[in-house]
């Protein structure tokens, strides 16, 4: 079995996790691409998927897949992503700005309301509730029809937002479900930007409908500047050293593919 590995891990902790499957071959070569069996990278294009007759795995190291990979590749092989690997840095960065605006002690008894309740959400659901809040939370399942969401915004004071981006989840928090928030609501987003509308938002935080928004890197500059918007690095290796949670979650999947066994994290078209 030949895996492939295309996301330009450190080379350190490379050798470190090659060491651990001894009679498995690796490759970081481009040239060995089109023998892979599995291949873990960001990106892979459509032309790319059709050349690959070996191809039965394929885990990217992000999180984001939709308009990212294309659908053939799911049509070919099991697909599976990083979820969960950045939920330290997500609940640091949230929470830094939240502390300052609130003091620990004033988030007891507040509702903290979880758009999306997978690794990330968890993570964040798991510390709003060590800071004594009352969670509430809206799974994937549950996002449409919207009466799950609304019900979980319109008790909240504080709204982490952590769904990827797809078709069900673009515009998800748009001008009806602000006019649902309580007034001085904080909303702290971690997915890409679509998945809020931008209008809507622009003009909750105008008429302080929204009190605080915590929003990462990828926003446009008109957003950023707004008053009320506090902005954090878009999760990046090249900013926060993820790659031994990377490492971790392939190395546990690829245990489960030797063995034959259904692999965690995995996404659908």
């Amino acid at each position: 079995m030949l895996v492939v590995i295309t996301a330009n891990p450190p080379e350190k902790g490379l050798k470190r996790f090659v060491k651990r499957f001894p009679n498995v071959e690796f490759s970081t070569s481009l040239s060995d691409i089109l023998r892979a069996d599995v291949i873990f990278g960001w990106l892979i294009d459509k032309k790319a998927v059709s050349l690959l007759k070996n191809l039965k795995w394929f885990h990217t190291a992000g999180i984001q897949y939709e308009g990212v990979l294309p659908r053939e590749l799911f049509k070919k092989a099991v697909v599976t992503n990083s979820r969960g690997v950045w939920a330290d840095y997500i609940v640091g960065s949230f929470f830094k700005p939240l502390l300052k605006k609130f003091s620990p002690g004033s988030l007891k008894g507040k509702t903290a309301g979880i758009v999306g309740l997978g690794g990330n959400g968890r993570a964040c659901a798991k510390e709003a509730i060590r800071y004594k809040m009352r969670v509430v939370a809206t799974t994937k399942p549950d996002i449409r029809p919207r009466r799950g969401l609304n019900d979980v915004i319109s008790a909240s004071d504080i709204i982490f937002v952590t769904v990827p981006l797809t078709k069900e989840t673009k515009g998800l928090l748009g001008r009806r479900e602000f006019a649902k928030m309580k007034d001085g609501t904080c909303v702290l987003s971690a997915s890409r930007p679509d998945v809020i509308d931008k209008r809507a938002l622009k003009a909750a935080l105008s008429a302080g409908k929204i009190k605080l928004a915590v929003l990462d890197d990828l926003w446009p500059e008109e957003i950023k500047r707004l008053k009320g918007v506090f902005i954090f690095p878009h999760a990046s290796p090249f900013y926060y050293n993820v790659w031994p949670k990377m490492f971790e979650t392939f190395a546990k999947n690829l245990d489960l593919f030797i063995k034959g066994k259904t692999l965690i994290n995995r996404i659908t078209s």
